[in-house]
């Protein structure tokens, strides 16, 4: 968990193998996604920044691009997922921005991405029904 999101990260190599063997990908400017549904309640990313991109400061850099983009949009992203990630040589120059905007399109793409974010629910206690507001956020 990080700052009350609901996520974990992938770590083992069969873990990566699953998802590039049986998951689809996706294609933008800078990124590649890989992902495939794992049963659990929460999404799991994993990054993949090869040697070819840079220097070790360049693909921390990049990493942290894609997780803090990621993170942004994990509150309306549905849960069950795994992820992977994958820079591509041209993100060693992206700024924030275009890699944010790289990750929506690729969640909007799959259809992954809530058009709703709820803001918050609550209980009948006279009614058997619970009630929810939400706000539509741009696409």
């Amino acid at each position: 968990m990080y700052n009350g999101v609901n996520f974990k990260r992938l770590k083992k190599n069969h873990d990566f193998l699953k998802v590039y063997r049986k998951g689809k990908s996706l294609a933008q400017h800078y990124i590649v996604m890989y992902y495939i549904a794992n049963g659990l309640k929460f999404n799991r990313i994993g990054f993949s920044i090869s040697k070819k991109v840079g220097n070790s400061v360049v693909r921390n850099r990049i990493r942290r691009l894609i997780f803090e983009s990621f993170l942004l949009q994990q509150d309306k992203i549905e849960q069950g997922y795994d992820f992977v990630f994958i820079a591509r040589k041209k993100a060693s120059v992206a700024g924030f921005k275009e890699v944010s905007n790289n990750i929506e399109r690729l969640l909007e793409k799959v259809g992954l991405k809530n058009k709703h974010k709820i803001l918050f629910s609550f209980n009948n206690p006279f009614l058997s029904e619970t009630y929810f507001a939400f706000k539509e956020t741009e696409l």
